[in-house]
């Protein structure tokens, strides 16, 4: 069976639109399957999806202001639905998050047909 770009784009747009919010942690561990929230969350922004109609994928941004969760080392992203069920969960270097920064964390959801 092959799924056509056509029909990836009607999954992309079903999963897009159930995103709600971005959540920020500072855990390590590595995301596994079966994680159901970030090992410590500790700020939530809203998240916007913009979808990316050509390529079936689209793209969740969070955006944590200046005066949000400042003295954190981020480590863990997290995207949630509006019942805030894990969407997706990574885990990267540390970003310190002072009340000068303002941090963007964008990531990207691939659809493709194995």
């Amino acid at each position: 069976m092959v799924i056509p770009i056509t029909g990836l784009n009607v999954f992309r747009d079903a999963c897009s639109d159930k995103v709600d919010t971005g959540i920020a942690g500072t855990g390590t561990t590595a995301p596994a399957s079966s994680d159901t929230a970030l090992e410590t969350a500790v700020g939530a922004t809203e998240a916007s999806a913009s979808v990316t109609t050509s390529t079936a994928a689209f793209q969740t941004s969070h955006f944590i202001g200046s005066t949000t969760a400042t003295g954190n080392a981020f480590t863990e992203w997290g995207v949630l639905d509006a019942s805030d069920v894990l969407l997706s969960r990574s885990v990267t270097a540390a970003i310190n998050h002072t009340a000068t920064d303002e941090i963007t964390k964008i990531t990207t959801f691939n659809l493709v047909d194995r």
